[in-house]
Parts: C-alpha cells; sequence; structure tokens
C-alpha cells in the first residue's frame, strides 16, 4: 500500500512540471504573437504596395451619404400654419439632397383682424418633393452651415381661376374649420426652393442632426403665389 502511494506521488510530481513547461510555452507564444502582431503594424508600408481595397463604385459616386427623417412645422410669421413630416437623403458630402415632405394639415397662412381670417391663403394636404444643390459656407469637424437652391414637385389642386383662388368656403368638422377647394398657397406643381441650415454630425459622423429653414414658391411664374415657409428638425443616420 505504501509502495503504491509512493508511486502516485512521484506520478503527480512527473506531471506537474509537464503542465508548467506547457503552460510557459503557452505563455510565451502568446506573448511572441502579440509582439509580432505590434510590429507588424508599426512596420512602414512599402511604397507601391496596396494596404486596402479600393472604394467601389457606389462610394467613388455618390461619396458621403446619409438619411434623415423627423418633423416639421409650416410658419407664416408670426403664425404656425400647419405640420409636416421631413424626410431626406444627402449625398456627396451633404452637397446634393433630395427632400420629401408631408404635409399633414390643411395649410392655412395668413392673419386675423378682430378674430377673423384676413387674406387668407391656403392649401389641402399635399406632398413635396424637391431635389437641390447645397453650398456649405462654414464646415468644421462636427458643424456645417450651408445654403441651397432646388427645384420641387408639389402634388396639389391647382386653381384653374381667380374665383376658385378667391373661394373661402369654410365649414365645419369637428368644430374645426376645414377649407375645401384648390391650392391658395401655390399656382403651380413645379417651384423653387431655397434653404439654409445647419447640421452636427457625432465624431465618427455616423449620427447627427439638423435645422433648415426652407421656402416654396414658383417665383411669379403663376398665379397664386403666397409660397410656403416651413422649418424641419431631422435626426440624421
Amino acid at each position: 500500500m505504501q509502495r503504491r502511494s509512493a508511486e502516485l506521488l512521484l506520478e503527480r510530481r512527473r506531471v506537474r512540471p509537464d503542465l508548467r513547461h506547457a503552460l510557459t510555452a503557452l505563455a510565451a507564444g502568446a506573448w511572441l504573437a502579440l509582439g509580432a502582431a505590434a510590429v507588424a503594424d508599426e512596420a512602414p508600408t512599402v511604397p507601391g504596395t496596396r494596404t486596402s481595397e479600393p472604394p467601389g463604385w457606389f462610394a467613388r459616386t455618390l461619396g458621403e451619404v446619409h438619411v434623415g427623417a423627423g418633423v416639421g412645422l409650416q410658419v407664416r410669421w408670426p403664425h404656425v400654419a400647419g405640420k409636416l413630416i421631413p424626410a431626406s437623403v444627402t449625398w456627396k458630402e451633404d452637397r446634393y439632397e433630395f427632400f420629401a415632405g408631408y404635409f399633414q394639415d390643411s395649410q392655412v397662412g395668413g392673419y386675423r383682424i378682430g378674430g377673423e381670417p384676413a387674406h387668407v391663403a391656403w392649401a389641402p394636404q399635399h406632398r413635396v418633393f424637391a431635389l437641390s444643390r447645397r453650398f456649405n459656407v462654414v464646415e468644421t469637424a462636427h458643424w456645417r452651415a450651408f445654403v441651397g437652391i432646388g427645384v420641387a414637385y408639389k402634388d396639389t389642386r391647382l386653381c384653374h381661376s381667380i374665383d376658385a383662388a378667391n373661394d373661402r368656403t369654410v365649414t365645419l368638422d369637428y368644430y374645426e374649420p376645414v377649407y375645401h377647394g384648390c391650392d391658395k398657397l401655390n399656382g403651380s406643381h413645379l417651384n423653387y426652393v431655397p434653404q439654409a441650415g445647419v447640421r452636427y454630425y457625432n465624431q465618427q459622423r455616423s449620427q447627427g442632426i439638423e435645422l433648415a429653414f426652407k421656402h416654396l414658391s414658383n417665383a411669379g411664374l403663376s398665379s397664386p403665389n403666397v409660397g410656403e415657409n416651413f422649418l424641419a428638425l431631422e435626426l440624421i443616420f
């Protein structure tokens, strides 16, 4: 019995050095691998060698692309005239923009005198699609201030006569005034869109926020031409 115990003790003593040697070799190998990787990272690039894949056609053509969506308000100073849902896509480092906006409410513009509407102009619910060229007038690592100009298509019911444009028929729907008829803000589907705004990016330029003021009108090419002014606040991705 004592002889068997002695044999087991000797066997354990032989195993323990083998285990220590294996762990030591493993640690040394990991240390050498890490050292080699560090040296490789610090090694200078040989001229004429390619270190990364060239950008694809998409990146070469469109550059940096960002998508945005948020909330908006139509304004006719000093009044808020209605709500809208804005969305946009910008590319080429924000130099070009495609904008889409859905105006949720009947857009009412004008002033009130003695509680009654005066010089009222309005439009039913509609959508706007615009393509613009933007110019970055101030540009830092995180901020961009810009101005822009573009063309827009507005899917609205046009007024085809002076009487229709001047019609101010009002009905009540759930005790709220509803203006029926054609668009008394813009007399054409095609319009111009000047704009100005600021955009902020995070450190990785993966997210940001933009506030822009846009004006929609046909520059007097068709009557009526009251136009629409709106603010768009968007989260950028």
